[in-house]
Parts: C-alpha cells; sequence; structure tokens
C-alpha cells in the first residue's frame, strides 16, 4: 500500500462525497466511549448552501486526505466575508478536522488550506481546536498566540518558542495557565484581558 498522502478537494454541492466527509469521523471514533458524531442530517444541513443562510457571506472549501484509497483525514476551510469586512481583517478559518494518528496527514491537509489561504490574500488562519502538542507546529511563522483558558505549561512555551512565536495572549483576566516563568526564560511576552469594573469577562 502506498504511504504517500493525497489530498481532494470535494464539491460542497455532491452528497455523495460529503457523507464520505462526515463518516470519516464516525469511523475514526467508532467504539469510542468518549465520542459524540454529529448527526449526518445536521452536518448536510450546516453544509447546504441551500439550507445554511451564512453561504450568503461565506465561502466554504472541504478536503480529504487520502491514502491509497483510504480516508485519513479531512479538514474544511470556511471564508467569512462579512467578519473580514466588518472587522476590516483577513482571516481564513478552519473547521471539522480530524485525521488518523499520522502527522504527515496533518501537514498535507494544512498545506492545502495555506495555499487556498494564500490565494485569497489571507492575513490569518483561525483554529477552532484547543492549542497542544500535536498542532503546535501551526504556529509556525506566527508572533503571536491567541488562547483562552488552554494550560500553557513549561514544554508547550518552549514550543511555541521554536515556531517562532514571540507573544502569547489570553482572553481571560487571569493568566494562571500560562508558565509565565518558562514564558519569560524563553522570552515570550504574555499579555491578558484587562476588562474593565463593569465589562464582561
Amino acid at each position: 500500500m502506498s504511504k504517500e498522502i493525497t489530498v481532494k478537494e470535494i464539491s460542497i454541492n455532491s452528497k455523495r462525497d460529503k457523507k464520505k466527509f462526515f463518516k470519516f469521523l464516525i469511523d475514526t471514533y467508532k467504539g469510542n466511549p468518549y465520542a459524540s458524531p454529529n448527526l449526518y442530517s445536521d452536518e448536510m444541513d450546516e453544509f447546504d448552501p441551500s439550507v445554511n443562510d451564512a453561504f450568503r457571506f461565506c465561502e466554504c472549501r472541504m478536503f480529504l486526505a487520502y491514502r491509497g484509497r483510504r480516508v485519513v483525514g479531512r479538514i474544511a476551510g470556511i471564508l467569512h466575508k462579512g467578519v473580514n469586512e466588518k472587522n476590516n481583517v483577513k482571516q481564513l478559518r478552519f473547521t471539522r478536522f480530524d485525521t488518523i494518528d499520522d502527522f504527515s496527514v496533518t501537514k498535507a491537509l494544512f498545506k492545502q488550506l495555506v495555499l487556498w489561504a494564500k490565494e485569497l490574500g489571507m492575513e490569518v488562519v483561525l483554529c477552532a481546536d484547543a492549542p497542544d502538542h500535536d498542532n503546535v507546529s501551526l504556529s509556525k511563522g506566527s508572533r503571536c498566540v491567541d488562547v483562552l483558558t488552554t494550560k500553557i505549561d513549561a514544554q508547550l512555551v518552549q514550543a511555541f518558542r521554536e515556531q517562532g512565536v514571540e507573544f502569547i495572549t489570553t482572553r481571560t483576566i487571569g493568566y494562571d495557565h500560562i508558565d509565565l516563568a518558562a514564558a519569560k526564560e524563553c522570552g515570550i511576552r504574555v499579555g491578558n484581558a484587562p476588562y474593565g469594573p463593569h465589562g464582561v469577562a
């Protein structure tokens, strides 16, 4: 069996293609008592331009990774034109990212997504997943990483530094989930959200 990973874009208008995309999650976590995949019907509606009104101002591209004839990963990219225009930003977000336990699949999928982001002239790729040691390489080339309450330990701080990260910001008042001593040692600056006394955290 070939070890080469190929990434193919699927049609967002093809129910057959999208069923492969959604089924991969179910097959991957089959037998896992902690997994709770979304319903086919909900996913089909979410990614149906004739049903989901968000497609009036969004674009979406969906990709499947293959090793030979076997599906080994998936990812979707979303360009939200309304948010970009309102906030004067150039952002592309991704969702529905799942793979087998093989980092080469991750790299192949994100390579495809980053190519699309560059074609669009985007400056930021947003990740819906919390940062960890498995996806820290996604920060390569970025000066800043923005987190919420994810624990950023010394090892993760060091890993960010190796990717070129210079700043870590947290969208919280507290920052005890970040190893400040490790950040200082690595030369990474840390910032938090100083909400005012009448603000909402």
